[in-house]
């Protein structure tokens, strides 16, 4: 028996693999674009999704079973990737879950408020029983707007950053600048141990960029992250805090026991305790907050989904497709 093809096609980058692995055996990072979250749609440009689909083809996943993962909301997108899936692969049968549910239970997860903090969008969703609930929030900041805010204080520190090369979807075409702001947001900013008004000054930091250039890191490696738990009136974000509150509070009791933390951006330190803390405040009561041990949660949870027999995971076939068209994934 031929094992699924795993689709994972998030606003930053594309997970493919196969049911049953624990990793996805491709992974297209750093893809600023590949997603959009414009006027509270998700935009995409069809030549991307074509590239994505070119490498599972050479990965040997077309002419088998396909799971798709993709972004909670979305009708335009999961229709073409239906599509993409039946036409292109020419999968037998194909199954779409959203991102958040397959999040959820690539962490063992079948109740919880799922908060990720993707590359281009970061989300808020109550999950139960294995499947999305009521309450569902999506705001377009997330890991992108982190590394903007990375490049602009290393821009105001005189850095020579490199040119952004000319084609995401040609391999070898350099190391841009938003991959270095990339870089030093994840090897470098770290969230505070408490609120950061509260705290004194720290000492200044010098870091040293792959290039050899210096850069003071103090000023920026903690304010940045700060903002995901503040927010930015700026930046029209709420902050996680007011977020995550205001799912809990408009989902079932199941929901409200834990938050599960995912995404590429919520892996800085102390954040998930930062969060705890501030979800105590703000609800009255104690809430757990798990960060998720690996960084391909959604492509694990498409990697379980494909091999259970589970209604939240529903198949159509080919047949189906030829006589309902595309319309059945805007369901």
């Amino acid at each position: 028996m031929r094992r699924d093809a795993v689709v994972d096609i998030g606003f930053g980058s594309a997970r493919l693999g196969f049911g049953g692995e624990e990793l996805p055996q491709v992974l297209d990072a750093g893809l600023p674009g590949l997603l959009r979250y414009d006027h509270d749609a998700v935009n995409f440009d069809p030549l991307d999704i074509e590239a994505v689909f070119r490498e599972l083809e050479q990965l040997g996943g077309f002419r088998r079973p396909v799971l798709l993962s993709a972004p909670a909301e979305g009708g335009a997108l999961r229709r073409h990737l239906a599509r993409h899936s039946f036409e292109t692969a020419e999968a037998p049968e194909v199954a779409l879950v959203a991102a958040p549910v397959l999040a959820a239970l690539g962490c063992g997860k079948l109740n919880c408020t799922v908060v990720d903090v993707g590359a281009g969008v970061t989300s808020v969703a109550p999950i139960l029983q294995g499947q999305l609930h009521d309450g569902l929030q999506q705001r377009p900041f997330a890991g992108h707007a982190l590394d903007l805010m990375v490049l602009e204080a290393l821009k105001k520190q005189g850095v020579t950053l490199p040119d952004e090369p000319p084609d995401w979807r040609k391999r070898g075409t350099g190391f841009g600048a938003l991959r270095l702001a990339q870089d030093v947001k994840e090897t470098i900013c770290f969230c505070a141990h408490a609120p950061l008004a509260t705290l004194e000054p720290a000492k200044a930091y010098r870091h040293i960029l792959p290039d050899g250039q210096e850069v003071e890191v103090t000023s920026f490696s903690r304010a940045i992250p700060e903002v995901l738990l503040t927010g930015s009136e700026t930046q029209s974000w709420p902050g996680l805090p007011r977020m995550a509150s205001e799912a809990i509070l408009s989902s079932g009791a199941a929901a409200c026991r834990e938050v599960l933390l995912v995404g590429g951006s919520s892996r800085f330190v102390n954040l998930s305790q930062r969060l705890q803390r501030a979800l105590a405040e703000s609800l009255g009561r104690k809430v757990k907050v798990t960060s998720a041990e690996t960084r391909y949660a959604s492509w694990l949870g498409g990697s379980i989904a494909c091999q259970l027999p589970h209604p939240m995971v529903r198949r159509y076939s080919k047949a189906e497709y030829q006589e309902l068209g595309e319309d059945l994934f805007s369901r």
